[in-house]
């Protein structure tokens, strides 16, 4: 799998996860909504050893399997309530604080480190959308929901195509990498 294939398919699966747990709690009864928000805000960045670019290849695709791991169940047999919804979506946020943090510790150089910088930054803007995801969603509003769905989804592909497009000297390198 690329490493764009694979950052596309852990971004459509924060999304998914993301939405579901949104809609649960839209959809539970929300007598028992404590509201919520997370309580990281600076990530810190952690120092590393210098990756060369399949070192890199590497250790993005062992840090994207844990993050997808850690990420809540949203089964709707596993949310039953408002604030299980505000949970999955705080421990989101977290992990996603986590995930950035360790992609900003790796010690790059050249392409490789363009396109890593370009990644921060798509990641800290789906993060960045997280609080108004959590509004809609304790706020029962599922029409700002779908609205999001529809922007998330299409900022996605055009995002990280771009990413692609811009640094596709840097893809084909890392797409040769044995992973």
């Amino acid at each position: 799998m690329t490493i764009n294939r694979g950052l596309r398919a852990v971004s459509g699966l924060v999304l998914v996860a993301m939405l579901a747990v949104a809609l649960m709690a839209c959809g539970s009864d929300k007598k028992d909504d404590k509201g919520g928000s997370a309580s990281v805000d600076s990530p810190t960045t952690t120092s590393g050893k210098k990756l060369d670019d399949c070192a890199y290849a590497k250790q993005l695709t062992d840090d994207l399997g844990q993050f997808t791991m850690s990420l809540p169940d949203t089964s709707a047999a596993s949310i039953t309530g408002v604030d299980q919804g505000i949970d999955a979506l705080n421990k989101l946020d977290s992990e996603m604080v986590s995930f950035i943090s360790q992609m900003k510790g790796y010690q790059l150089s050249g392409d490789v480190a363009k396109v890593n910088s370009a990644f921060i930054s798509f990641f800290e803007d789906f993060r960045n959308q997280i609080p108004e995801v959590r509004k809609a969603a304790q706020s029962g509003d599922t029409s700002k929901l779908s609205q999001f769905t529809v922007t998330f989804g299409t900022d996605l592909n055009t995002k990280l195509e771009k990413i692609h497009d811009d640094n596709k000297g840097a893809f084909d390198k890392l797409n040769k990498c044995q992973l």
